[in-house]
């Protein structure tokens, strides 16, 4: 207990891999997880969590057992939809256990022009740890996307608007991403993420579809030597998702999502 204790405090106040910063891959949904943040390659109703620029019609939950420990499990819920060139979303992500209560609420609004798409996340983050200060504040996003043909491409800049945890400001961070869609069965990505005062972080993905209902996803993260893979079962408007996330210090994340698109 007292070494699952000192991770989580780690964890959370440590400014590079804060929880409510979404960084590291330690506060993710599946569908993050199954692609290493290359949210545009596969576009399920989760991406504009992270990618505020591309929310879709739909449904989707959720759960990720930390690293292979059933005490830290993080479970998220999202819905959106598109009432034609406008998008709006709401999305709730949270860490519970015996410890900690740590949660994320987050409402999206989008607006699609001929080409290009632009969105904003508004994030209320809400803390409480055993023995500590409760601690809540805002922290927001915003990013573009746009595509043409084969190819799209979404910037994000995360926590635009920081607020502190225990004195210390969030990261501010921004993404870039691009896929190419090669083939009706092979989609590549591949994405940066700068945070300020630490290296960029690269991250390559493929999805690739086996059949119509079943698709292969992978992805890599260098700041981690992180390698990800999954599989999705599409059948007519739902969705299920299977993701494996290889740390190489804290083991595996085992994450599942179901979904449904309308």
């Amino acid at each position: 207990m007292k070494i699952l204790k000192s991770l989580l405090f780690f964890l959370l106040f440590c400014p590079f891999n804060n929880l409510l910063a979404f960084q590291s891959g330690l506060y993710q949904t599946p569908e993050y997880l199954i692609t290493s943040g290359i949210t545009i390659l596969d576009r399920s109703p989760s991406g504009f969590l992270h990618t505020p620029a591309i929310p879709m019609s739909g449904f989707e939950s959720g759960i990720t057992y930390l690293y292979s420990r059933s005490e830290l499990v993080i479970s998220s819920s999202t819905a959106g939809h598109r009432f034609k060139n406008i998008g709006v979303g709401i999305g709730f992500i949270s860490l519970n256990n015996d410890l900690i209560s740590d949660s994320s609420l987050i409402l999206n609004c989008s607006y699609n022009f001929p080409m290009i798409a632009i969105g904003c996340n508004l994030k209320y983050n809400f803390m409480d740890v055993e023995n500590y200060d409760y601690t809540a504040g805002f922290s927001g996003d915003m990013g573009f996307s746009w595509k043409w043909k084969a190819i799209e491409s979404a910037i994000t800049v995360i926590n635009l608007y920081p607020h502190k945890i225990e004195g210390i400001d969030l990261p501010l961070s921004t993404k870039v991403q691009f896929s190419y869609n090669t083939c009706d069965l092979l989609k590549l990505g591949v994405g940066i993420e700068m945070e300020e005062n630490y290296p960029a972080e690269l991250q390559f993905s493929t999805r690739l579809r086996i059949t119509d209902m079943i698709f292969f996803l992978s992805g890599y993260q260098t700041d981690i030597n992180a390698l990800n893979f999954g599989i999705k079962l599409i059948f007519n408007q739902f969705n299920l998702t299977y993701a494996v996330h290889n740390h190489p210090d804290l083991k595996l994340t085992h994450a599942c999502a179901i979904g449904y698109t309308w």
